[in-house]
């Protein structure tokens, strides 16, 4: 397990930033009866608002996801950690949970 060890966990500054808006066109990009571009990624997604972390999920299907958090959950963009491995998945949203205490979280702290 790679994320065992704390200092290899990525840093979410060092992810790319995703807006809403961005993330929605990147569809209108493409022909309308292919899948949106993120339909089929997993890993680890970070909602944020205004630079802080409100949510942190995982996912293997990242554009379903955003889309329905949309319905719930205050956000003006997001950040992505691709990780194929649901284990790890499942460390790191953990991890970063304990860390960042997402207002949405709750069920995922532990300590």
């Amino acid at each position: 397990m790679k994320y065992l060890n704390i200092d290899k966990v990525p840093k979410i500054v060092d992810m790319k930033d995703i807006t809403y808006e961005q993330f929605m066109n990147e569809k209108k990009k493409v022909n309308i009866w292919e899948p949106h571009p993120y339909a089929n990624h997993s890993g680890v997604y970070f909602l944020m608002n205004k630079n802080k972390v409100v949510y942190i999920g995982t996912t293997t299907k990242l554009a379903q996801n955003i889309k329905s958090h949309k319905l719930d959950k205050e956000f003006d963009h997001f950040k992505f950690l691709q990780e194929d491995d649901k284990t790890e998945r499942q460390i790191l949203k953990i991890i970063y949970a304990n860390k960042y205490q997402p207002k949405y979280n709750t069920k995922v702290r532990y300590g």
